[in-house]
């Protein structure tokens, strides 16, 4: 019994021997990992001070910071929540420009027309590179298309892009045709709706990206295919969700967070499923029943033709292998073109129809006076067309208004400075961002006396003659000016004439109007309301 005991007690205290030499190796090893970890994080966040530093805090002769930066941060986080406030504030507190520190990125805000002017149009080529940003990565469209595109990519595809677009009449009676047949079914849409209180953003997204549709594959949908409008739908989102994710530019290594916080994987999806549902295919189908002796009958089979005839040229002089390197027309360009074009084409006319819809709504004078001027230059007998334009000189105003004070493009495109620039007794460096302010402009006090009310007789002389100012410039500046510009003037008038021919705009509810108030995203569009359209034959009559 003794042995017994003594053997167990033996047993029982090599056991918690070998279990204080396990914990202790556990707890040695635990602390080995902990340390291990500190050290990596330490190093991470040496790294991301280093990184993030401002470049030029204490250089002479760049512009001025309206507060010292934040650590990691700079100025980012203090303009994330409200930048167009912020801009004007410190533009005021600052002047024209100043700096700014984006997690290490000098970046250079400019305000006012003569400073953009200067910047923009005297050192244009300095100014046409793109930054490369994450979302240009996650959008599979860096230094492709137009808007993230740079250097000879970039000239190569807006020279092509215009060419076409050109060619397909835009600003012309052949591009009129096509607008002029949309809007007749978006009028017979907007009458199914029967004056109710109705929110038309879709409808009218539906409508103009129709438009593009007749003009880059040379077909339209049915207002209700499920298909249409879902792509124009994950459009919408992207445009949307674009100006969700702007830290992660400056912050990549946010992207890598669990979840979803800033949507940039929706983002991703939506883009590529965009790509992959509905513009491959049909640039796949395109391709199948290419013709080159054929005219083109879209805007795909033109860029197609120019590839061929491109092609073509190069194999001629016996280049062999290299041919292909002659040319950026090639098919990811080409689908980046066509996502460009619906993405800017179709949000920002149909975010300026909703805006000049609301505007409309909270100065009914100015509806009255512009449907009696449609009433006295065309009647109701038939719909306006563009040789109605010089004539409706107060539609015209009115969107010229709308422009102006909705500002939906505040911050223009960002551009990377490719040599120093000297301006108004400072060094704008090379390598640096700037960011035009286009509501700097628009809503100048200087400039338009009363800039945050909506008054179309602003855009009259004191002969009642039409002027458009030389700072009116809703479509940017320079060598980057928005190129839709021509079809966007024209869908504009065509839709706006039309529809407030045949269609009163009236509040949802008597008494109640929505609030102006802007969303923030690639495009700044109006927060969601509703309106009723009621038809003048049935109300005024």
């Amino acid at each position: 019994m003794a042995l017994a005991v003594s053997g167990f007690l033996t047993m029982t205290w090599n056991a918690s021997a070998v279990t204080m030499d396990t914990v202790s190796a556990v707890i040695n090893s635990v602390s080995a990992t902990g340390s291990l970890v500190l050290l990596l994080l330490g190093l991470v966040c040496f790294y991301l001070w280093r990184s993030s530093r401002p470049r030029y805090l204490n250089k002479a002769n760049i512009p001025p910071y309206p507060t010292r930066p934040w650590p990691f941060f700079g100025h980012l986080l203090m303009v994330r929540k409200d930048p167009r406030g912020t801009f004007l504030r410190w533009r005021q507190e600052c002047g024209d420009i100043f700096s700014l520190d984006f997690c290490g990125k000098h970046v250079v805000v400019l305000n006012g027309y003569p400073l953009l002017k200067e910047v923009l149009i005297r050192h244009a080529d300095l100014v046409t590179v793109r930054p490369k940003t994450l979302m240009a990565v996650v959008l599979d469209e860096y230094n492709k298309g137009i808007i993230n595109a740079s250097g000879r990519v970039w000239k190569e595809q807006r020279t092509a892009a215009l060419t076409i677009l050109r060619t397909f009449g835009m600003g012309k009676n052949i591009m009129a045709s096509k607008i002029r047949e949309e809007v007749n079914v978006y009028l017979e849409e907007i009458g199914k709706l029967g004056g109710r209180p109705s929110d038309i953003r879709v409808l009218t997204g539906v409508s103009i990206s129709n438009v593009i549709c007749s003009i880059i594959m040379g077909r339209k949908f049915e207002h209700d295919d499920p298909f249409f409008r879902q792509m124009v739908g994950l459009v919408s989102k992207i445009v949307t969700q674009i100006g969700g994710t702007a830290l992660l530019n400056h912050l990549p290594v946010l992207r890598h967070l669990p979840g979803d916080l800033f949507q940039a994987r929706q983002l991703q999806r939506n883009t590529s499923d965009v790509s992959d549902i509905f513009v491959n295919p049909v640039i796949d189908r395109h391709k199948a029943n290419f013709d080159p002796s054929q005219e083109p009958a879209d805007f795909i089979d033109a860029y197609l033709h120019q590839m061929h005839v491109r092609d073509t040229c190069s194999n001629s002089k016996g280049s062999n292998e290299k041919t292909s390197l002659n040319t950026t027309l090639n098919d990811e360009n080409l689908n980046a073109v066509i996502k460009n074009i619906f993405a800017a084409g179709s949000e920002t006319t149909g975010s300026t129809i909703m805006w000049c819809l609301l505007f409309l709504l909270h100065h009914p004078h100015e509806q009255d006076k512009l449907y009696s001027q449609i009433e006295a230059v065309v009647g109701t007998h038939r719909l306006p067309e563009m040789a109605d334009r010089p004539y409706l000189t107060y539609l015209t105003a009115v969107i010229m208004e709308t422009q102006r004070l909705a500002s939906i493009a505040p911050f223009s495109f960002q551009r990377v400075v490719a040599s120093d620039i000297h301006v108004k007794g400072y060094i704008i460096p090379e390598g640096s961002v700037i960011i035009p302010s286009l509501d700097s402009v628009l809503w100048d006090k200087e400039l338009w006396g009363d800039p945050q009310t909506f008054r179309p007789e602003r855009f009259f002389d004191k002969s009642g003659a039409l002027v458009q100012p030389e700072y009116f410039v809703p479509f940017s500046m320079g060598k980057r000016v928005c190129i839709g510009e021509a079809l966007a003037k024209m869908e504009l008038f065509l839709y706006l004439s039309s529809l407030l021919q045949r269609f009163k705009v009236m509040p949802a509810e008597e008494g109640a109007l929505p609030e102006i108030r802007a969303k923030f995203g690639m495009t700044c569009a109006p927060e969601d309301f509703t309106l009723r359209l009621v038809e003048r034959n049935k109300r005024d009559r």
